[in-house]
C-alpha cells in the first residue's frame, strides 16, 4: 500500500473518560486527547480527523508521512491490522455529525466519546472506554457541562438503529516516529473529486456515448 502524508494541526480535545479491564463491570477515570483535528492528506485539507484507536498516541503537530489508507474500516494497531468493531455505527455517525462538529469543541468531544464508546464495545474486547459523565474533577468537566453528556447519549442512541457507508471514510494507519511499529487509527471523509477529475469522467463517458451511436448508425 502507497504511503500518504499525512499532517496533524493542534486543534486537540481532552476528553475525561471511564475504562473498564474487566469487561465493563468495573470503571476508572482517565483523560484522553481526541476530538476532531485540523489536518492535510497529500495536501488536501480534511473535513475533519477522529479518532478510531485510542490505545496508541498520535502527535500533534506533526508530519506522518508514512501512512496507509484503507476504505474497509481496517487501520493498523501495532503491527497486526484490525478491523474497527462497529465500524457502520461510527460511518454512520461522522456522515450525519462529523461536518457539524468543526469549530465546535463541545460537539467534537462528544462526538469523540461516542466513537470510542462503539468501537470498544466488543464482547471480546479487553478495554471499554466511556464519557465520564458526572466527572466534575477535570477542568471543564460534564458535570458542569451537561451539553456534551446530552449530545453524548443522544448519538450512541442514534446510532443504535442505524448504519453507515464505511466506504465512504478513509481509515488512516500514521506510522508513530517514535516507534515505525506503532500505528495509530484515524478516521476521516473520503475527499470529494476534483473539478478537473469530474471533467475527465464526464467527457469520458460522453465520448463513449458518441462512439456507441456511430456504430450503431454503421451497422445499420
Amino acid at each position: 500500500m502507497a504511503a500518504n502524508d499525512l499532517i496533524l494541526g493542534e486543534n486537540i480535545n481532552w476528553i475525561q473518560l471511564l475504562k473498564s479491564t474487566d469487561g465493563g463491570v468495573n470503571f476508572s477515570s482517565i483523560t484522553d486527547g481526541g476530538g476532531s483535528l485540523n489536518a492535510t492528506l497529500n495536501g488536501k485539507q480534511l473535513d475533519y480527523l477522529y479518532c478510531a484507536d485510542i490505545e496508541t498516541v498520535v502527535y500533534a503537530p506533526g508530519d506522518y508521512n508514512n501512512t496507509s489508507v484503507s476504505n474497509n474500516a481496517t487501520i493498523h494497531s501495532n503491527t497486526a491490522p484490525l478491523t474497527v468493531y462497529n465500524a457502520g455505527k461510527v460511518a454512520y455517525l461522522l456522515e450525519k455529525y462529523g461536518v457539524n462538529g468543526v469549530g465546535d469543541q463541545t460537539k467534537q468531544a462528544a462526538l469523540q466519546a461516542a466513537i470510542w464508546t462503539e468501537i470498544y464495545s466488543n464482547p471480546s474486547g479487553s478495554n471499554r472506554y466511556k464519557l465520564d459523565i458526572n466527572t466534575d474533577t477535570h477542568t471543564g468537566g460534564y458535570a458542569s457541562n451537561s451539553t456534551i453528556a446530552t449530545l453524548y447519549t443522544s448519538y450512541l442512541a442514534d446510532a443504535t438503529t442505524h448504519t453507515g457507508d464505511v466506504s465512504k471514510l478513509l481509515w488512516l494507519s500514521p506510522a508513530i516516529s517514535q516507534d515505525p511499529r506503532a500505528f495509530q487509527g484515524l478516521v476521516t471523509s473520503a475527499p470529494a473529486p476534483e473539478p478537473s477529475t469530474i471533467v475527465l469522467l464526464v467527457t469520458g463517458m460522453l465520448g463513449m456515448a458518441v462512439f456507441g451511436k456511430r456504430r450503431m448508425i454503421k451497422t445499420a
